[in-house]
């Protein structure tokens, strides 16, 4: 039984409905699912409160003998059929005409128990309008709630996403250039790591770049001119980076080169999802930190159904000449309010007196596909690209492979991880091929929850570590010796809590995750080294 088949049995489920075996299956369900849970709940708790508020008003409901009896000669006129339609009815159907007598003959002497069960009805309606008159509207942290356990809900299969993309990041204001709408197609895979994501451009359909994982190789290609903004962002834990502020791409007719690399295996934690699908999560979970997001209200959306509107002030990506900061800017986030899944985000900042789209991703298709159903990772559909053989990897991007605790051992001694690994949670290693010999071996430990929460264990290059140490805002200490210097976040709240981690053997890491400080301090002391 999956979760739409669980909420459409839930009334009857209260009211009690169903044969023992769909209780059964509906059981097994929401003993394994948070979001039918969560639904039940709701339906459960609304379920009472209008049950409580139609009973206390129809107790004081008591209209005048007066009312009664307008009521009751208005039923008996429209109840009491003309004598022109008994005689039509007669003649088109004589077979039935004593049945007809039988039934409108005896509303007369029936007519007060009619009229009190039609009054009931009416009591009742008009209470349940008064009722939901008076039900306190959803909040935005309802909205955002519910939607970030919709999206952390793990389910077997294949996600397919293709979301429409606009960016404008280095905030050109109109007629001062044109930005690219793109089309990103992506595929991915959790339980083998496979993945795909195709970019076109939406009015050509010109592939612009490609990049795949088919269990056997890497596949990377793009027309890209690699140009990047001139001014770092500072992010934590990742030292500096350079904020893409335009990509122009080579428009020729030719072929796209994608070049394609060997490789066995591919760590999901770190499998790529689109870039549009990657930056539209990360708006929802800066959305989903900011505690002063507003509920705008409801929409009808471009399909016809009905969305919610919340908003966020937060810092936006993009590029604003002679300014090192990021701008503050309104993200808006719009959410089926169904499914309570994003069908959009649209990011803006204001300038000159204007507001300004900075970038937006509208998702045109989001749904599961059957584990298996899809074979297309070796993009041998696709038109309009040249596959090439890329031994050395010189033109690709190898993905850090999944290794095995006792691997990571072999490859390192400063190597630390939870002593246990806690209930519902998952543990995946990681490290990138080929690593020369002599350096630091570079690794990713990730620790991660059926609703998606997760611990990250990194080992970065000493450059990045001493990057991030200079926005320490607080130091905390193991009983085993080990030092957490917390990194600072934004006003407009992080999607990660991040760490660096100094060892007593001198080594260093960095601990990103979601959980709040606290629980981070209470895992860390859970931390040992390997051997």
């Amino acid at each position: 039984m999956n979760c739409d088949q669980n909420q459409s049995l839930l009334l009857a489920y209260l009211d009690g409905e169903i044969t023992p075996s769909e209780r059964a299956l509906i059981l097994a369900h929401l003993s394994g699912c948070a979001v039918c849970q969560q639904e039940l709940d709701l339906l459960s708790t609304a379920r009472s409160r209008v049950r409580s508020a139609l009973q206390r008003r129809a107790s004081q409901a008591v209209p005048s003998q007066e009312a009664w009896r307008r009521l009751e000669a208005r039923l008996t006129e429209v109840v009491q059929p003309s004598s022109r339609f008994k005689v039509w009815f007669s003649r088109q159907a004589p077979r039935v005409n004593h049945a007809f007598n039988q039934f409108f003959g005896g509303v007369k002497m029936q007519k007060r128990w009619i009229f009190s069960g039609l009054m009931g009805v009416i009591v009742l309606s008009v209470l349940a309008i008064l009722v939901a008159r008076n039900v306190t509207p959803v909040s935005a942290r309802e909205i955002l709630d519910r939607a970030y356990s919709a999206q952390s809900t793990q389910n077997e299969g294949i996600r397919h996403t293709r979301i429409e993309t606009y960016q404008n990041l280095c905030a050109r204001l109109e007629g001062q250039g044109e930005a690219i709408i793109r089309v990103m197609d992506s595929y991915f895979e959790p339980q083998t790591g496979y993945f795909r994501t195709v970019s076109t451009e939406a009015e050509t359909g010109t592939i612009l770049d490609v990049f795949a994982f088919d269990g056997a190789h890497i596949y990377n290609g793009d027309r890209y001119v690699d140009v990047k903004a001139d001014r770092p962002e500072q992010g934590p834990a990742s030292g500096q980076k350079q904020v893409v502020c335009d990509q122009p791409f080579d428009a020729t007719d030719g072929q796209l080169t994608v070049y394609r690399s060997s490789q066995s295996s591919v760590a999901v934690a770190d499998s790529p999802r689109g870039a549009g699908v990657e930056t539209n999560e990360e708006l929802f979970q800066k959305m989903h930190k900011d505690p002063e997001a507003k509920l705008l209200g409801e929409e009808t959306w471009l399909d016809g159904r009905k969305v919610y509107v919340v908003r966020s002030w937060q810092p936006v990506k993009a590029v604003i000449e002679g300014s090192t900061e990021l701008p503050m800017g309104w993200v808006v986030s719009y959410f089926d309010k169904e499914t309570y899944k994003i069908v959009e985000s649209r990011a803006t900042i204001e300038r000159d007196g204007k507001d300004l789209l900075v970038y937006s991703y509208r998702v045109q298709a989001d749904e599961l596909l059957p584990a298996g159903s899809y074979h297309g990772w070796d993009l041998s559909d696709l038109q309009g690209i040249a596959i090439v053989d890329d031994p050395d990897g010189q033109h690709v991007k190898l993905l850090p492979e999944v290794i095995s605790k006792r691997e990571l051992a072999s490859h390192t001694r400063s190597a630390y991880l939870l002593s246990s690994i806690p209930e519902g949670v998952t543990l995946e290693i990681s490290a990138a091929p080929r690593q020369p010999k002599g350096q630091p071996f570079l690794y990713t430990a990730s620790y991660r929850s059926e609703r998606g929460d997760f611990l990250m264990i990194e080992s970065v290059g000493i450059e990045k570590i001493r990057a991030a140490a200079e926005s320490s805002d607080e130091s905390y200490t193991t009983a085993s010796g080990l030092t957490l210097r917390f990194l600072k976040s934004d006003k407009a709240g992080k999607p990660f809590t991040s760490a660096i981690v100094e060892t007593p053997q001198g080594t260093a890491f960095i601990l990103n995750s979601i959980l709040p400080r606290d629980q981070v301090k209470e895992l860390a002391e859970e931390l040992v080294l390997i051997k």
